[in-house]
């Protein structure tokens, strides 16, 4: 998942804090990227059980509420107390924002957990990014 909490871009000293802060973090319309985000500590978490498990294979770490960036982008600006996003036409975003910061708010598929909470046993301490994206 894309991470969150301390020492990430996402903190609100990390380079995405401070380009929504700045309002710099435009959202493209439609908007309809999704992304799965991970708190930095349920990384830690979901780290800690792949090395206690003799589980073997690629697990998709992620919380439980994959989220477009319709809605995770308003929220994460309102929560660090920065200006709304302005929307600007999708097919500026590349230009704006650079291809792949462009794909992951109109084009990403988000991920989902099932493996990692079947074969690891792990679950995130934070399952929506609604409990801390934007807060620390």
């Amino acid at each position: 998942g894309t991470l969150y909490g301390p020492g990430t871009a996402y903190a609100r000293t990390g380079a995405t804090g401070q380009a929504v802060l700045a309002g710099r973090l435009p959202l493209p319309e439609g908007a309809a990227g999704i992304t799965s985000f991970l708190h930095v500590e349920d990384a830690v978490g979901a780290a800690v059980a792949a090395v206690e498990s003799e589980a073997t294979g690629v697990f998709q770490v992620t919380d439980d509420e994959p989220a477009p960036a319709a809605q995770w982008l308003p929220h994460y600006a309102r929560t660090l107390g920065g200006p709304a996003p302005r929307t600007v036409p999708a097919a500026l975003a590349p230009r704006l924002l650079g291809w792949f910061v462009a794909h992951q708010l109109t084009a990403a598929r988000g991920a989902a957990n099932g493996r990692a909470r079947t074969a690891l046993g792990w679950r995130p301490g934070r399952p929506s990014w609604r409990d801390g994206l934007g807060a620390e």
